[in-house]
């Protein structure tokens, strides 16, 4: 494989205006770290990340905000950044990923970052660290991976590195630097400042989108995300973006029994990377999760927090529960992902309970594979559906509950709603299901609402479906509930749609 020059990592702002540093073919980081200015994404405070042809690990340090997209021009503040930032990124060749940063001030239009430099500056922790494969088609030795570490630790800065950051902005805006050594000062002198007594800055408000729902849906407010670019990076001195990637916020919803997700006015502490829990009793509260979380120890709780996946992308379960540890609670807590792709699931497992949590923007909201699950009082909503699924040929088999295998699992008292497969789909694909009591939900979308498939593992036992409302807004027409199966008769009283008619069991 030839790898052709030149090998840089990137950063992107808005308008197309980027910075690079350069890595040599050995994966070295530039000796000199490069200082720039970007314009940031008005609403998201987001940047963009390259990689073109590099290898190795460099880092980008976050130094401070403007309040315009041309410092020097206009007579603006700088604010340094005090942000606790620690992030890894890792970029196959040719891959961008859109990153947004974390209390961003309201006020910032631009932001100063220095490139290039090793890890001796940040911390070793285990951030996140989102794998990357090649998308050139290279493998091997020769894919070519570059991880970025994203920090806020200040660096030395000269005048002439900020003057010729600002110059450089300025020029790409056309627009003349009246003010350009007053700025330049003000930079140099707050960021010095800052390694002293950082003060803190009250963060950008995250951009919300107004959702539209029927009756049988809670009215809230929900986020939305575009999945990040991987078009190959032009040459440096102007690549063009990627797709701005806005930070979901919580979104709080209202289930039959009352209210879902992070209770308004909690204050959350942002949390970078997969939290892998080992510690039994361990208790997760006030959190903003950019990773998983994956449960490996008994009596786990989490509760009035935001769990989002990595801002990279994932597979399989936002919140991981395969190994059936037992005692693990959810509570008042929104699971949405921020990257969104065909293989991103809300939970998966088994011996959990969720209790008013709002689960969106993935495939399966609830995937269970084994015994011993609560459902109750939650809003599980808007799944992700791709008619180009590479899992399935037909398109997403997206459901707001499927059930593999399990006994004793409990449904009741939940909004389920905008799947495009089931909100219940009962499968066995791994085992027997039974007592399984599906209670005081309502439904709507879907081919059917309640679909059970007996396949080979013989009839349900113990089923009851009871008190529920089905919307008629499904795929095939009046499909409350359907059973593939000569031997399943769950106990079935008190269903209705919501205009008041009695839904009848399909059997086929």
């Amino acid at each position: 494989m030839v790898i052709a020059e030149p090998q840089y990592v990137a950063l992107c702002g808005s308008d197309e205006q980027c910075a690079s540093t350069s890595v040599a073919p050995d994966g070295t980081p530039a000796g000199d770290p490069t200082v720039a200015v970007v314009p940031l994404d008005a609403e998201t405070g987001s940047v963009t990340l390259r990689n073109n042809n590099a290898v190795g690990t460099t880092v980008v340090s976050v130094l401070g905000y403007f309040d315009s997209e041309a410092p020097g021009a206009d007579a603006g503040a700088f604010e340094s950044s005090v942000a606790d930032i620690d992030l890894r990124v890792s970029l196959g060749n040719k891959q961008a990923r859109t990153v947004t940063l974390p209390n961003v001030p309201e006020s910032a239009r631009a932001v100063l970052v220095q490139l290039g430099g090793t890890l001796t500056a940040v911390s070793d922790s285990s951030s996140s660290r989102a794998t990357a494969a090649c998308t050139d088609g290279s493998t091997g030795k020769d894919c070519r991976v570059a991880s970025i570490a994203l920090n806020s630790t200040k660096a030395p800065l000269t005048k002439a590195q900020v003057k010729q950051a600002i110059e450089k902005i300025a020029t790409a805006t056309s627009t003349p630097t009246p003010h350009l050594e007053e700025t330049v000062q003000q930079v140099v002198e707050n960021v010095a400042d800052a390694e002293q007594a950082p003060t803190p800055v009250p963060p950008r408000p995250q951009a919300q989108a107004q959702a539209q729902r029927d009756d049988l849906s809670p009215n809230s407010t929900h986020s939305t995300t575009s999945v990040p670019s991987a078009e190959p990076a032009p040459a440096p001195e102007a690549p063009a973006p990627a797709p701005a990637k806005p930070k979901p916020a919580p979104s709080y919803g209202s289930g039959p029994g009352g209210p879902t997700g992070v209770p308004a006015g909690t204050a959350l502490q942002v949390i970078w990377g997969d939290q892998v829990i080992t510690q039994a009793g361990t208790v997760i509260d006030g959190k903003d999760i950019h990773g998983r979380v994956i449960v490996k120890a008994p009596n786990v709780t989490i509760k009035n927090s935001i769990i989002r996946g990595p801002d990279s992308g994932l597979k399989y379960g936002i919140v991981d529960a395969m190994a059936g540890q037992p005692g693990l609670r959810i509570v008042d807590t929104e699971i949405a992902a921020t990257d969104r792709n065909p293989w991103v699931n809300g939970i998966m497992g088994y011996n959990f309970e969720l209790h008013r949590v709002n689960i969106h923007h993935v495939i399966d909201q609830v995937h269970i594979t084994g015994d011993n699950v609560v459902v109750a009082d939650s809003w599980l909503h808007d799944n992700l559906h791709y008619e180009d699924d590479p899992n399935h040929s037909d398109g997403s088999h997206d459901d707001n509950v499927q059930i593999q295998v399990g006994q004793n699992i409990t449904i009741v008292g939940n909004v389920m709603s905008h799947s495009h497969n089931a909100n219940i789909q009962v499968t066995q694909d791994r085992g027997k299901v039974g007592n399984l009591r599906i209670a005081n939900n309502r439904f709507d979308h879907g081919g059917c609402s309640v679909n059970i498939a007996e396949k080979s593992h013989g009839a349900l036992s113990a089923v009851s479906i009871l008190d529920n409302v089905f919307g008629r807004t499904t795929k095939w027409a009046n499909c409350a509930v359907i059973i593939a199966s000569d031997g399943t008769r769950p106990a079935y009283s008190g269903n209705t749609y919501a205009d008041g008619a009695v839904p009848q069991i399909s059997y086929r």
